[in-house]
């Protein structure tokens, strides 16, 4: 049937998006959605049916394609003031922004640290949205157009300020030389700083050094149950009623990926560090309910006892609410959080 591949195209297209960034882009939206067509119709529809085939050929050739045009989708979206497009595709480049910020030397070196990144990244994406519909893609990929904005708001942060900047630091290096703070060891200095982490959830990540070492600890089993660990991560961005409202119908294993690749996007974290300390989670995830729960935990079983048999993972997070939702995503919070922080006072003590 004539122009098949292309209707094929983009209905596989507007199903990546839906699936990947519906809960945030078109929640209770109409008007979105339509937009979103209408601009997977104009891309799709500059192909011929011969090259729409081919990017369906393979599953690799289709996944990219995918990745590809919902990113078009988006700057073309963020384009037209989708402030929401934006705030997605912000999210998805923030952690090669970081990389650039951090790794550009401009006599800053080791001296910047995560909230000054943090501050420069910002200033660079209003800057973007400022200028995002000067971008062409037919002249350029889009990270090739942004990087430009990033050295250039560096610049403009920190090239006259160098010296001034580079001479405190020299001054605080020398003067700390000999303080009592520079002869603790790095395992003390770990515990310390982690202390304050755990005061609420919504603060675990905000200090890089501080965040990497928890990171190694959060996803880890005896901190709590999957579906805790997972919330108590999603709590950092969000109230508990409007989890319950985003996230009750979603299977675990769907929320775990979500989790993953807005850490994989957005930390300064490798890769293969998140991916490995997931492995864990992941793993559970992948076990029947009745393996996960402890032997101990009478309670928890009666209360799950016909999800026993399902895998974990296939579960939807409603099932673990109760009678009280909000109250008991503050609780397993809290919980996951004391946990957390007697398990790294073991570990570091």
């Amino acid at each position: 049937m004539p122009g098949s591949a292309k209707i094929v195209l983009k209905r596989i297209v507007f199903v990546f998006m839906r699936i990947k960034y519906g809960n945030i882009l078109f929640q209770k939206d109409a008007e979105t959605k339509k937009a979103a067509k209408r601009i997977i119709d104009e891309i799709v529809g500059k192909l011929s049916e011969e090259e729409a085939k081919k990017k369906l050929n393979t599953i690799n050739e289709k996944i990219a394609t995918e990745e590809r045009f919902a990113k078009q989708v988006l700057i073309e979206m963020s384009k037209e003031r989708n402030e929401k497009a934006f705030e997605i595709l912000k999210k998805d480049y923030m952690k090669a922004t970081f990389k650039i910020i951090r790794n550009t030397d401009y006599d800053m070196g080791k001296n910047k640290n995560y909230v000054e990144i943090e501050e420069t990244a910002q200033e660079v994406w209003i800057k973007i949205w400022k200028s995002i519909r000067s971008y062409d893609a037919e002249q350029a990929e889009f990270m090739t157009w942004i990087t430009p904005v990033i050295v250039n708001k560096i610049k403009d942060r920190y090239g006259t300020k160098q010296k001034q900047f580079q001479k405190k630091t020299d001054f605080i290096s020398e003067s700390n030389e000999d303080s009592d703070e520079s002869k603790i060891d790095f395992d003390t200095k770990a515990y310390n700083m982690s202390k304050k982490a755990f005061k609420s959830a919504d603060i675990i990540f905000q200090n890089e050094y501080r965040g990497e070492l928890i990171f190694r600890e959060v996803f880890k089993n005896r901190n709590g149950y999957p579906w805790q660990l997972l919330i108590f991560s999603i709590k950092m961005d969000l109230p508990p009623r409007e989890i319950v409202e985003r996230y009750s119908e979603d299977l675990l294993l769907e929320i775990a990926e979500e989790v993953k690749h807005d850490l994989i996007s957005y930390f300064i974290i490798e890769d293969e560090t998140i991916e490995e300390d997931f492995k864990e989670l992941e793993g559970l995830l992948d076990s029947k309910l009745g393996l996960v729960i402890l032997s101990n935990d009478a309670r928890t079983k009666k209360k799950l006892e016909k999800m026993l048999n399902d895998k974990t993972g296939t579960i939807h997070l409603r099932e673990f609410f109760g009678k009280e939702p909000t109250k008991n995503i503050s609780d397993w919070c809290k919980r996951v959080g004391e946990r957390l922080r007697k398990n790294l006072k073991a570990n570091w003590r």
